[in-house]
């Protein structure tokens, strides 16, 4: 029998599978490759894969947009970098709040702007 009419199909089988793996675990395209070039050892790989975002506060994994971590009950908030917790979150707005504060603060007033061409227009 050809070795190839065995492999090929064992190949995408293993493919398939470690997609699905994958999709639990946000890593389907990691779970496809590993599945199609090595086969079950892919499969038996695609285990360590875990894609998920981790709890701030007890590292466990947890499925995207969840307002809870199962394992701690800690309530989440969702930024572009993940879960933080509500205090986490506060803290971040504050700073960039802090920011934009300063930001206008820096910039010369209108008042200063027309003073300043007042000034060099009475020089000339």
């Amino acid at each position: 029998m050809d070795p190839f009419a065995i492999l090929v199909p064992l190949a995408l089988a293993c493919a398939v599978l470690g997609t699905i793996m994958g999709n639990y675990r946000n890593a389907s395209g990691t779970g496809l490759v590993l599945g199609l070039i090595f086969g079950p050892l892919g499969l038996i790989a695609m285990l360590a894969v875990d894609r998920r975002p981790q709890c701030p506060t007890c590292r466990a994994r947890i499925n995207e947009g969840g307002s809870r971590c199962a394992a701690c009950r800690q309530p989440l908030v969702w930024d572009d970098s993940g879960p933080v917790t509500p205090e986490e979150a506060d803290e971040v707005q504050a700073e960039e709040l802090q920011a934009e504060r300063q930001r206008i603060l820096a910039e010369p007033t209108a008042a200063e702007k027309l003073g300043a061409a007042a000034r060099s227009f009475l020089k000339k």
